[in-house]
Parts: structure tokens; sequence; C-alpha cells
């Protein structure tokens, strides 16, 4: 038993050495990329392209975003999109981004009068409504 118990606290040093050593020089931005990966790096992205005072945004997902891992990825995105809300919107309101998340044929389901702004890939872009800009 006593060898078993060492031997997990050699494996969990061993991993948390790892983890300390990939990210004890890095900036937050980089940290939270290793640690986040392609949710963040998409947020940040489709942020960049904010029009201000135009908030009012999409999310289209095949994910079911009621529960795990769909639910996580779509908190994970309004939390590093924002000031573009993709959460508690009035589904009335015509938005001014559709955010396509992991979305198949994403590119086929833009709209006429919305223009792609961010295209990570086929599944992960970023639409903008034209008469914005």
């Amino acid at each position: 038993m006593l060898l078993i118990n060492l031997a997990q606290l050699i494996q969990h040093q061993n991993y948390f050495r790892a983890f300390y050593n990939a990210l004890a020089r890095k900036e937050t931005p980089e940290k939270l990329k290793y640690m986040i990966g392609f949710p963040y790096k998409f947020a940040v992205n489709c942020r960049s392209k904010y029009i201000n005072g135009h908030t009012n945004g999409r999310l289209l997902t095949d994910w079911d975003i009621q529960s795990n891992p769909g639910m996580t990825y779509q908190r994970e995105i309004a939390y590093y999109i924002y000031p573009i809300k993709i959460r508690g919107n009035n589904t009335n309101i015509k938005p001014d981004y559709l955010v396509f998340f992991d979305k198949t044929n994403a590119e086929s389901l833009v709209p006429a009068n919305y223009v792609i702004k961010v295209k990570m890939d086929e599944q992960n872009l970023l639409a903008v409504r034209k008469d914005l800009f």
C-alpha cells in the first residue's frame, strides 16, 4: 500500500511539474490558449470584429447547450466574446452578429444580408449584418 501511494505521489509531482513548466513564463492570454484552447482563440478573434454600440448576437451550434460539453463551450465563448452578447437575447430581434461554433455547413447557413468577418475553418465563423458598416 505504501509503495502504491509513493508511486502516485511521484506521478502527481511529475504531472504538476510539467504543467507548471508549460505555463510558468507565459502571459495570461497564452495560458488561456493552452488551458481552454480553441473556444478561447475563436472568441478573441470574433471580439476583434466588434462594432461599437452593436452587441446583440446569436450562437448557432450543433452542440446541445443544455448539457455538457456544449454548455461549457457556450459559456466560455460568451465570456470571452463579450461585449458581443450571445446569451439571454430576445430571439424576436434581428441579431447584429451570428456566431457559428462547430456548426456543420456554417458558411451555407449565413443569410444574404450578413457578411463573414471571421472564418477559422468551415464550421467556425462570425457573420456580421451588412447594414452595420
